[in-house]
């Protein structure tokens, strides 16, 4: 408010700034709160016309003098010194919190009164990151509603920044924080399922992903996986209509639009066996298997005999995490019993594949050639 006035009459008010909640902490201890009603009423200072400019800056100058009399370890002194962490941290965050957090990659949580996580975010540089939400102190109200929201901060390392990037993204959809904009919208995911029907076709079709079923391939958007469905009836000339693709009235007698091109040879119509039909559905099946990629992103861990590992399985990302020489790694199970699982999404799969296009010397693709020379990786 000053700052602003100020301005307007063409002067920069720029003063060294102290918080009595931080103060009071330290000068008076062991009191129930300190915002200025509480430690007032405390101390017997009148506030008169509570929530006015005039009312609070005085009984807060009143409060500030008392201060400053019991002041016998000069806290003050130390709050005002240049470069202390004290001129900017919110009123409730304790300064050996800041100091801390490492300077390495990782996701970073403010958390509320009463613990829960009201932001989560991403970091190349944890100390960083953290202190530059403090530091660059915009006066606007809800920059200061959320500052006064935040009693503590905690933090999770990471070896990589697109660790912490996939950390991110996970955490937002797992903790839903108030404060996170992005990446809060619901996703549905569908899967792509098969059944045999009562004349023993293999019937493909496209669902919402069930818990207890297991799906050939998932995807996050519908007409994703409707073309890919596409892709395959006419790669593997597969009926559109036993696929759900081409849906009729069995009211009325509908030719198959494949029939008429030669495409479809006939399964909806009987003209085919189960046998020969289901056949081109089981190669439809080894297709998906092979050409789904299985890779992992091995890079640097945090110490000289660790690695990090960001594993994708047929196409989805499993998870993460780290993996040393003395691992003896030589099946696929190896390695995913050595990370953390985590749910996938559009995004930390467009990362992921963006990342390993960027650095394909990073990417190792997990063959049988792979484990039977692991050891490569830590050479």
């Amino acid at each position: 408010f000053l700052k602003f006035h100020f301005a307007q009459c063409g002067y920069e008010l720029n003063s060294p700034k102290i918080c009595t909640i931080r103060l009071g902490r330290e000068i008076i201890p062991g009191l129930r709160g300190y915002g200025l009603e509480k430690i007032c009423r405390h101390l017997d200072i009148e506030i008169e016309d509570r929530h006015r400019a005039d009312g609070d800056a005085a009984a807060t100058v009143k409060l500030f003098h008392h201060l400053l009399k019991c002041d016998t370890n000069k806290y003050t002194q130390t709050m005002l010194k240049h470069g202390s962490k004290e001129q900017f941290l919110p009123p409730n965050v304790a300064a050996s919190q800041i100091k801390n957090i490492p300077a390495l990659p990782g996701v970073y949580y403010f958390h509320d009164k009463k613990g829960k996580a009201i932001y989560v975010g991403k970091a190349r540089n944890l100390n960083k990151r953290v202190n530059s939400h403090f530091s660059n102190n915009k006066a606007n109200k809800q920059k200061q509603e959320f500052l006064k929201k935040i009693y503590s901060v905690s933090f999770q390392e990471t070896a990589t920044e697109l660790m912490a990037f996939i950390l991110e993204s996970c955490e937002i959809r797992k903790l839903w924080p108030e404060q996170n904009r992005s990446q809060k919208r619901f996703e549905p995911s569908f899967g792509l399922y098969y059944y045999v029907d009562g004349n023993g076709y293999l019937r493909l079709f496209i669902e919402k992903k069930k818990k207890n079923l297991k799906c050939l391939y998932s995807f996050n958007l519908l007409n994703e996986g409707y073309n890919l469905l596409r892709e395959l009836i006419h790669r593997f000339a597969l009926c559109p209509r036993l696929c759900f693709i081409q849906k009729s009235d069995p009211a009325v007698q509908v030719i198959c639009n494949s029939m008429e091109s030669d495409q479809c040879k006939g399964a909806c119509e009987k003209l085919e066996s189960p046998d020969e039909y289901n056949r081109r559905v089981l190669d439809c099946f080894q297709y998906l298997e092979n050409e789904l990629p299985t890779f992992a992103l091995i890079e640097n861990g945090f110490t000289k005999n660790e690695k990090s590992c960001i594993l994708m399985e047929k196409g989805k990302f499993y998870g993460m995490g780290y993996l040393t020489e003395a691992n003896n790694i030589h099946a696929l199970e190896d390695i995913k019993n050595r990370l953390t699982p985590y749910n996938e999404n559009d995004y930390i799969r467009g990362i992921i594949y963006k990342y390993a296009e960027k650095f394909p010397y990073k990417k190792v693709n997990l063959g049988n050639e792979f484990f039977k020379e692991s050891t490569k990786v830590f050479s």
